[in-house]
């Protein structure tokens, strides 16, 4: 298959629902609503912060089209109200939707991805010039990112319907249904996404492990919002991270612990260093 002869013209769409309505439909244990509604904010504000490290419009598909997404990003070109009654049907709408702004190429992510990397969005976009589609694989059978190209739209609507959404068998079906309307696949590495308080443990050790934001703090990760801070603890395995002011919340990303932790008082907490975003 050829790459386009010319310049795509590409745009990112993020799936999902407002913070609020986030939490109130996935609650996480021991977390109250208020601390679910800080939790999807920076779920929100991380993925968008990803997509908007490259040079393309940024699209929104949500079901509270009035929630003020522009604070986390400059780059939201247009924001799409979610129709349809089935979780198959409001993502081809917003699919659709996309296109319909005249765009030859779209990567469609969701916000439950804490491993997505800018990196992972310029590799979907990659993978177009030779596929029709390209399925990011997530580690629980499911996908962190569907991209496809215009002409391929039809066939993935049709996959889309067919598929078997929110189980584990949501990369296997998609991947079928590619097989079977003869669309060239691509699949990205694997990537966690979070569903329970376990997954979101698990997924913040495997993120901040991997990060380099901090770098004179071995061990140290930072989701760089302001005011907010991590504390090293005494094991280089674990930072203590603030989600929320009040009551302060704080996640023990130990990759054997699978608890969360509220800390009073969490500055001073430990060690005498810390990183301030």
């Amino acid at each position: 298959m050829q790459a386009h002869p010319h310049s795509p013209k590409r745009a990112i769409l993020l799936f999902t629902r407002s913070p609020e309505n986030e939490a109130r439909s996935k609650p996480l244990a021991r977390l109250s609503f208020a601390e679910r509604v800080g939790l999807y904010e920076e779920f929100t504000r991380h993925v968008l912060a990803q997509a908007s490290a490259l040079d393309y419009p940024i699209l929104i598909a949500t079901d509270e089209p009035d929630y003020n997404f522009a604070r986390y990003s400059p780059k939201i070109a247009a924001v799409f109200h979610q129709r349809g009654s089935s979780f198959g049907d409001r993502l081809a709408h917003a699919l659709q939707a996309a296109f319909a702004q005249g765009y030859d190429e779209v990567v469609c992510v969701g916000n439950d991805c804490l491993e997505l990397s800018t990196n992972d969005l310029r590799a979907a976009f990659a993978q177009l010039e030779q596929n029709n589609l390209t399925l990011g694989a997530a580690e629980d059978g499911g996908v962190y990112l569907i991209g496809m190209r215009r002409e391929s739209l039809p066939a993935v609507l049709r996959a889309v319907q067919e598929c078997h959404w929110q189980t584990a068998l949501v990369l296997s079906d998609l991947s079928a249904s590619a097989h079977r309307h003869a669309l060239a696949t691509g699949v990205l590495d694997k990537r966690g996404d979070v569903d329970t308080a376990e997954e979101l443990v698990r997924a913040r050790a495997g993120v901040y492990s991997r990060s380099r934001s901090c770098e004179n703090i071995p061990g140290c990760f930072c989701w760089r919002r302001p005011r907010m801070r991590c504390f090293p603890f005494t094991s280089p395995a674990i930072t203590i991270l603030c989600v929320s002011k009040k009551p302060r919340l704080l996640f023990c990303a130990n990759l054997f612990c699978h608890h969360f932790k509220k800390i009073p008082q969490c500055d001073k907490a430990s060690p005498a260093r810390l990183c301030a975003a």
